[in-house]
């Protein structure tokens, strides 16, 4: 199956996006995770977590794979669970393992690495990850395929069909923001079950079951 949602409005998105940068970004994304910027607090004082705390709790797992898991604050906040952070090298090296450092980690690329790993997770948690890519049908088709049990999506973008635009990220460093078609994106779901989703700020949080 091919995947494209680029429009003729978008200028640079096959430029590098923002997390493969190795020279701001790091310590933002510390920053960040501290509470240390203007604004912001750890995770579970953050607006979002709340609903992201109620799609775990709905779910009977021991093992979490946290796609795309910066600096890994997931893995401090749920401590009680098999627990492995899945990011680009210089992420898990440079914030990850900065902020958590006795946390697991392996490291992950979506547009390389294979998605197979995934299969011995109970539950993948992929916390504002996919909008951040610019091909994000083509990494949920792979996640749906590859994930153990449950799914949850959380902080996603979603229109009447997939588009990409920009933001300004950590740093103030240009990006991609992905929203996905909800029509294609249902179309995805062949042996999956939508247990609970809820809209927020943020987009939407869904967490889905593989039958």
């Amino acid at each position: 199956m091919e995947f494209n949602c680029f429009t003729k409005m978008e200028k640079n998105l096959t430029d590098p996006v923002a997390w493969y940068d190795n020279d701001v970004l790091p310590q933002q994304m510390i920053d960040g995770a501290l509470g240390n910027l203007p604004g912001w607090g750890r995770l579970e004082e953050s607006e979002h977590f709340k609903v992201l705390d109620s799609l775990v709790q709905l779910v009977p797992v021991n093992s979490i794979a946290d796609l795309g898991c910066g600096a890994a604050e997931v893995g401090r906040v749920y401590s009680n669970m098999n627990y492995v952070g899945l990011d680009l090298p210089h992420i898990i090296e440079n914030v990850a393992k900065v902020v958590n450092p006795n946390l697991s980690y392996t490291e992950f690329d979506a547009n390389k690495s294979d998605y197979s790993i995934l299969q011995n997770f109970d539950l993948i948690i992929c916390n504002s990850f996919i909008s951040e890519l610019p091909n994000p049908l083509e990494v949920v088709d792979k996640l749906l395929k590859n994930m153990g049990r449950y799914l949850i999506i959380h902080r996603q973008y979603f229109d009447e069909s997939t588009r990409l635009d920009t933001y300004k990220t950590y740093g103030n460093l240009d990006t991609v923001r992905s929203h996905i078609g909800l029509q294609e994106f249902n179309n995805l779901l062949t042996n999956h079950v939508i247990i609970k989703e809820e809209n927020n700020v943020f987009g939407k949080s869904i967490l889905i079951e593989k039958i």
